[in-house]
């Protein structure tokens, strides 16, 4: 008799345990098909997109080829496809964008920041003074003076 009430008791706990375990599973099931798994997919598709089209930019000034000049060409991109993105994403892919030597550069010049703690109008801000064409203060005496004033030379 005692044998058998062991193996009832045994059998009843068994079964609670296993409702237990279901119901636990059956939240669990629950909690992961409301959560929002597709914005983080949507974002880096939207990133892959943008990534697949804008090329590297690289400072060379003595060729045209300016922070101006390439963000004015690709701003339109990446603002209007990469809208859904937050400003942080948008700076994150500006700055992965940048060739190895301009990066180094952009990381020197906000140094103790990391590039994650400067919001997205702030890294375009940083990156037109850094990579933008410089002239010098001869160079623009120069051209200053070199200006026809009704069709006579300054010279």
């Amino acid at each position: 008799m005692d044998t058998k009430l062991f193996l009832a008791q045994q059998k009843e706990a068994q079964q609670q345990q296993f409702n237990y375990f279901k119901e636990q599973q059956e939240q669990l099931l629950q909690t992961m098909l409301a959560a929002p798994t597709n914005q983080k997919t949507d974002a880096n598709g939207i990133i892959n997109s943008l990534n697949n089209r804008i090329p590297t930019f690289t400072y060379a000034p003595e060729d045209g080829e300016i922070f101006d000049k390439w963000f004015g060409r690709h701003e339109d991109t990446i603002k209007l496809d990469g809208v859904d993105l937050d400003d942080k994403a948008k700076a994150r892919f500006i700055l992965t964008k940048l060739d190895k030597r301009e990066a180094e550069q952009f990381r020197n010049h906000i140094f103790p920041k990391s590039p994650a703690e400067v919001n997205f109008e702030d890294t375009i801000q940083m990156l037109k003074k850094l990579f933008n064409e410089t002239k010098s203060l001869t160079r623009l005496r120069y051209e200053l003076l070199s200006v026809n004033f009704d069709g006579y030379d300054r010279k």
